[in-house]
């Protein structure tokens, strides 16, 4: 009888072996795999996605410093003397010429200036460079590039990006008018901004980025163009209206690090994670997978809330590569956080005097009156304007006009001193004031002090009908002990009451205030608010009795 066939028989040295190759192979090529079809991509994706964020900012950079200029056009066009100069038939006017001159150039960092009548003639030019300015007039067929020439077919303020002299320009055009703002359709006041290497410095500052010129690219690709393949660096090209190359940036972020498909510290991994026991591979995938999962689910918790918070590094983040990773998450939502908080200082704060703009005293007013109606508080809205600033303008200029606006602004700012005390540029040359006034004897001594601060300014104001120097009307809606009572108006109603305070003020002869006490206005019990004093307007004599105007000795 034949023997029967033993099975063949391998050793533990031999079968462990042959465990560990497969389970290393095996290993291996899930890794591999894992990466090229999800990790990777998702890297990738993610790179991306922080390439196009840098490529925004730096559009919205540029976006901003257009709209800057075009606000700077719009200053100079909408004025009587710009208006005056193109009806007249001279070349030249003195308050054009004592504007445009070099410092102006230099300080807004312009290159060039044109003034053109209805029919495109240009009726007076500035060119500044490398510390010369240079006035021309007459035909413009040379001067004007042909995209501003195809921009002045409309009647609406323009901007364009263009190239003048071999360089990318930023222009600006406005239809000239009075101060204001009739008589349009005269002529054209448009501004030329040259994107040079100081500007390109500043953006970098901005944004973050490195930013270095090149030549036109084919195909040329625009800012609005998104990145679909993360690179090293990414060429944008900035465009006229008619989507036209003007000139190409390469763009770099310095904080972007390109993933690898494979590399060594990926390799090293695999071969640790080989050599590990059989027993103790739970134990590893346990370590790597409850970190994971945890910034997982906080993402998830912080995409389902609309906000961004840090993920707590708890004991469970033993790998370095996932603290690392969790660590520049944090530092990356650190990033984005203060970035916002400037961005909402920014998006209150008046760009000119640097006290809060009529956004930012919408939010101040808003928490105020929460206050009042449930708080036993007594406050003023006093809204602030300066008498005849519009002859103070035409006389000085706007330069000289912005300028008063920062003393005045500065002055009023020291009288803002408690807590929830603010000022706020309200438009223009109207600024308000929020303040506590416990009384009204230390209401009126609050206006006092406002009109001492701007008396002690002592700025020039030869053009006013009340004094010869600046001068400040001013209109104050009081309120006294608040409480549930002021349910029968609103915010909005309150500053209203404030400007027809005002308006009593500077129909009375300006230089002086006028107040309303807000609970005067209180409709009696069992009355209809709606018909009462506050609905008809009718606040005249709701103020203090015998104290409603005020004005001031020189």
């Amino acid at each position: 009888m034949p023997k029967k066939a033993q099975p063949r028989q391998l050793s533990v040295k031999t079968l462990y072996t042959l465990l560990v190759i497969s389970y290393l192979t095996l290993l291996f090529v899930w890794l591999a795999g894992f990466r090229y079809w999800v990790s990777y991509p998702a890297d990738m994706a993610m790179a991306a996605a922080q390439q196009q964020r840098g490529i925004e900012s730096l559009a919205q950079a540029l976006s901003l410093a257009q709209e800057q200029l075009q606000i700077m056009t719009n200053d100079h066009a909408q004025w009587d003397y710009s208006w005056d100069f193109i009806h007249s038939s001279h070349d030249t006017n003195d308050n054009l010429s004592a504007n445009f001159i070099v410092s102006t150039f230099a300080s807004l960092s312009l290159n060039g200036v044109m003034i053109l009548d209805s029919t495109q003639t240009l009726r007076a030019g500035y060119r500044y460079s490398n510390g010369q300015l240079e006035h021309y007039s007459g035909t413009t067929d040379h001067l004007l590039p042909p995209i501003l020439q195809t921009v002045l077919l409309g009647s609406t303020p323009a901007t364009a990006m263009t190239l003048i002299d071999g360089f990318p320009t930023m222009i600006a055009a406005n239809p000239i008018s009075r101060s204001d703002g009739t008589g349009e359709g005269v002529g054209w006041m448009v501004f030329m901004k040259r994107l040079n290497n100081t500007m390109l410095g500043d953006f970098e500052r901005i944004t973050r980025l490195n930013i270095a010129t090149v030549a036109i690219t084919d195909p040329a690709l625009g800012f609005d163009e998104p990145v679909t393949s993360a690179m090293i660096s990414a060429i944008r090209c900035l465009q006229d209206p008619f989507e036209q190359p003007v000139y190409c940036l390469k763009i770099t972020d310095p904080d972007l690090s390109l993933p690898h498909l494979l590399n060594m510290n990926t390799l090293q991994e695999m071969l640790i994670i080989g050599a590990i026991p059989a027993s103790l591979f739970s134990i590893i995938l346990h370590l790597i997978i409850t970190p994971l999962k945890v910034a997982n689910s906080h993402l998830l918790r912080n995409l389902k809330l609309g906000h961004l918070k840090e993920l707590p590094l708890t004991q469970s983040f033993y790998i370095t590569e996932i603290a690392q990773l969790a660590n520049s998450h944090n530092q990356l939502v650190a990033t984005i956080r203060d970035q916002n908080q400037r961005l909402e200082v920014l998006s209150h704060t008046d760009a000119l005097t640097g006290v809060r703009n009529r956004r930012g005293f919408d939010r101040m007013q808003e928490r105020a009156w929460y206050r009042l109606c449930r708080n036993p508080l007594s406050m003023a809205l006093i809204m602030i304007d300066i008498d005849y600033f519009k002859l103070y303008n035409d006389r000085y200029g706007h330069q000289q006009g912005d300028q008063a606006l920062q003393q005045v602004a500065t002055a009023l700012s020291k009288l803002a001193r408690r807590t929830d005390e603010e000022i706020a540029r309200f438009g223009g040359e109207e600024f308000v004031l929020l303040v506590y006034a416990d009384s009204r004897e230390e209401l009126e001594q609050l206006c006092t002090q406002v009109t001492n601060a701007i008396r002690i300014l002592a700025i020039p104001h030869p053009d006013s009908d009340v004094s010869h120097r600046l001068t400040i009307s001013m209109g104050a809606a009081w309120i006294h002990h608040g409480g549930p009572w002021l349910g029968f108006i609103s915010a909005e109603e309150w500053l209203q009451l404030a400007d027809q305070a005002l308006y009593l003020a500077k129909n009375n002869g300006r230089n002086q205030y006028r107040v309303i006490d807000v609970a005067s206005l209180r409709p009696a019990a069992g009355s209809d608010s709606a018909d009462g004093d506050l609905a008809d307007g009718n606040t005249a004599d709701k103020g203090f009795a015998g104290r409603q105007s005020t004005s001031w000795p020189e």
